[in-house]
């Protein structure tokens, strides 16, 4: 769960309890004294920190919360920088959470881990706070920027890139479509937050983040909107969506078991689909694509490693179809966890070999594919079908960028809806798998 400071105390039992545990230095400086809105902000900090350590620690599988803890991530949060440092600090000091440093590298960044103590949350029950009634304690804020964007990356020397920096609010709100975009994504939230429940993590609201903003179109004639790239809806502080595959599926919806509605190749699709329009191909010129008939893998590539099929298509796709060798990072993964020698398959045989499986991707016209526009258009695809199945059948979903949670006893229905949505907004339908906790 990500510390984004979403609870905080709402029963007098909670305010006791953070009270009484509540460090004096944490309103002391080593020279001058803080001032009255400085205490405030400290203390309200201290109050939404901790009541998210508990939550994480008893509603997450791994228990604890973690951010990024340069300045400029707090930018947009509730708190400042120099306010979180200070509660960061004594909170540690007085041992009331133990700290796991996070480190920046280029090639494998980690953020910072905070885990409450057990004693700590033993110490909570003596105020009648457990973990199944935790909702009777502590409130959490909506989500108010439910619309958030990123400018492109800057290019470095040597080849490098420098980190997507957030756009500000007031910049993303003079976008015309803003207004549809933000008041579709509050009714989504509050109709999920005051209909239904999702038992197995702690879930406070979505918000829809887009990336690459204001990025000039590739070619010269070109035009294209503020927010044409990502568009993805993300749950605050993580939620659901950063738990395990396996965990997901144990997960609960109004106390009924759940079924993860997963659309395979998600991307790959697309993109070979954009390609199709942009060719005039239709289906009877490509019937392996038709999945209403067609159960086609399209990563299964003969004599290809399936790992090696999938990250081919992914960096082509996110690339221009430019890509000539072999993430970085990829080659790492693959030394550390698989047995799987990448001397024996060069990034352009197994592109050669991907592109025999799938002449469209040799297209001249596919390296016009943007990665973002493809992001783009599955996001509206996802949103129209929460927001259909809500409206129009009261089903609740919960989405995970490419795959959707349901109730078990929802599944028809939401796949056809679902399909329906994909073919009215991108004109195809979708290769659907399903995943329960009994597979």
């Amino acid at each position: 769960m990500k510390l984004e400071f979403t609870f905080y105390p709402s029963s007098e039992a909670a305010n006791a309890f953070l009270d009484k545990l509540c460090p004096g230095n944490l309103f002391q400086n080593p020279n001058r004294a803080p001032t009255a809105d400085v205490i405030n902000k400290r203390k309200a900090c201290f109050n939404s920190t901790i009541s998210d350590l508990l939550i994480a620690h008893h509603l997450t599988s791994d228990g604890y919360c973690y951010r990024p803890m340069e300045d400029g991530s707090f930018t947009q949060e509730r708190f400042g920088a120099n306010i979180f440092k200070k509660v960061k600090e004594v909170i540690t000091e007085k041992k009331l959470c133990r700290l796991e440093e996070g480190y920046w590298t280029a090639k494998n960044p980690i953020a910072s881990r905070l885990f409450l103590f057990d004693e700590i949350a033993q110490k909570a029950e003596e105020y009648s706070i457990y973990k199944d009634n935790l909702s009777e304690h502590f409130a959490f804020h909506k989500v108010q920027h439910v619309i958030r964007a990123k400018y492109p990356k800057r290019k470095l020397d040597k080849g490098k890139t420098s980190d997507a920096k957030s756009v500000p609010h007031k910049e993303i709100q003079k976008c015309p479509e803003y207004p549809y975009l933000e008041k579709q994504i509050f009714w989504i939230n509050d109709y999920l937050l005051s209909n239904h429940s999702i038992k197995g993590c702690s879930f406070t609201g979505f918000y829809r983040a887009f990336s690459d903003f204001k990025k000039p179109a590739s070619s010269p004639n070109g035009k294209r909107d503020a927010l044409f790239a990502g568009g993805r809806l993300y749950a605050q502080a993580g939620s659901y969506q950063t738990l395990k595959p396996k965990k997901r599926l144990k997960l609960e919806i109004d106390g009924e078991p759940v079924v993860e509605i997963d659309i395979k190749a998600s991307h790959l699709s697309l993109a070979i689909f954009s390609i199709m329009g942009m060719t005039n191909a239709t289906l009877s010129d490509f019937p392996q694509y038709d999945f209403s008939t067609s159960k086609i893998d399209l990563y299964e590539v003969e004599g290809i490693p399936r790992i090696l099929a999938k990250q081919c298509s992914v960096q082509l796709v996110s690339n221009g179809f430019k890509s000539s060798q072999w993430g970085r990072k990829f080659k790492e993964d693959i030394v550390r966890n698989s047995e799987i020698d990448l001397a024996d398959f060069r990034f352009i045989d197994v592109k050669g070999a991907l592109f025999e499986k799938h002449p469209l991707l040799n297209s001249p016209t596919a390296k016009d594919i943007d990665w973002g526009f493809l992001q783009r258009r599955e996001s509206d695809a996802l949103i129209a079908t929460v927001t259909r199945l809500a409206h129009e059948y009261a089903i609740p979903a919960y989405p995970v960028h490419d795959s959707l949670i349901v109730k078990l006893k929802d599944i028809e229905l939401a796949e056809q809806v679902l399909s329906d949505c994909f073919f009215s907004h991108i004109g195809y339908r979708p290769h659907l798998e399903r995943k329960t906790d009994r597979d």
